[in-house]
């Protein structure tokens, strides 16, 4: 499998950092159209890997505390005692701040908790006393990531019925490009998969595969010294409230050989947001697969 997770240790960060879970690109000096049949497959397997799960709960059955330095959340079980530890990623630690704290209040408690011992104590005792009166439904995304103890959450999105929808999920995004014949005639240059993101990049013309490395940079100097465009197409899909499903096609002109570069005028970007109740999923998959025709 082509899975490259890596947790970063970041001793001075209260969360987990994870700088991807699949990312893979193209041979340097060469051009081999990556299949989407390959990124179904090896995302299906990391999925199976990291074992997802999902947990609508209310907020106030939450507990947060600090262990060494990193922030743990528990949830209350039915019997009222407190379940397993779960670690947060740096964006899932936002996004709970933001929903029991404010908008300001995370980086109120980060600056009491790196004072000392106390003011850390003193952190999770505002943390306890904001929870007990957060009634609001929250939903939970977890992984078990490799060698951590406990489960990661990576997201804490809104609970509630006309919330995040959880089968715009990237696999279903996948499945969804694969059967598309479409799709499926595009070569590939490159995709990164993160605990937040997924990108997808490919070319309209199979002839320009020879003019990117490994990393899908430029390596044809007059590429970039004469700005000449590049026809591309871009997917990008957040599973955890930070981006909605885009797709954008057009002109790509690239500024420097380390892959910096911008769409032109001409390029075109369709958004469809995560939201929207029960059968949004369904009508975003049918408006995608319309865009890609």
């Amino acid at each position: 499998m082509n899975a490259q997770v890596q947790v970063i240790d970041r001793p001075t960060a209260p969360t987990i950092d994870i700088d991807a879970l699949l990312a893979t690109g193209q041979e340097r000096g060469t051009f081999q159209p990556l299949s989407i049949d390959n990124l179904q497959k090896t995302l299906g397997e990391l999925i199976t890997e990291l074992d997802p799960r999902d947990e609508v709960r209310p907020l106030n059955q939450a507990s947060v505390r600090y262990i060494s330095g990193k922030v743990a959340v528990s949830l209350r079980e039915l019997d009222g005692a407190w379940g397993t530890p779960t670690t947060l990623t740096h964006r899932a630690y936002r996004q709970l701040g933001t929903k029991v704290l404010g908008p300001r209040g995370l980086d109120f408690i980060e600056r009491q908790r790196q004072t000392d011992a106390t003011g850390e104590r003193m952190a999770t005792i505002n943390w306890l006393e904001r929870l007990a009166h957060a009634d609001k439904q929250g939903l939970f995304r977890t992984m078990q990531f490799p060698g951590e103890q406990f489960r990661t959450i990576r997201g804490v999105l809104s609970g509630s019925d006309r919330g995040f929808t959880t089968n715009l999920d990237n696999i279903d995004v996948i499945n969804l490009l694969a059967d598309s014949p479409e799709f499926r005639a595009l070569p590939l240059i490159d995709w990164k998969v993160t605990p937040d993101t997924m990108r997808i990049r490919g070319l309209l013309n199979p002839e320009d595969g020879k003019m990117f490395d490994e990393q899908g940079r430029p390596t044809n100097p007059r590429l970039v010294s004469s700005r000449i465009p590049v026809p591309m197409f871009e997917i990008v899909n957040g599973e955890v409230g930070n981006h909605a499903l885009s797709f954008t096609n057009g002109a790509y002109t690239y500024i420097c050989t380390n892959g910096m570069g911008s769409w032109g005028s001409d390029s075109f970007t369709q958004r469809w947001a995560h939201i929207g109740g029960g059968d949004r999923g369904e009508k975003v998959q049918l408006a995608l697969r319309d865009a890609l025709q």
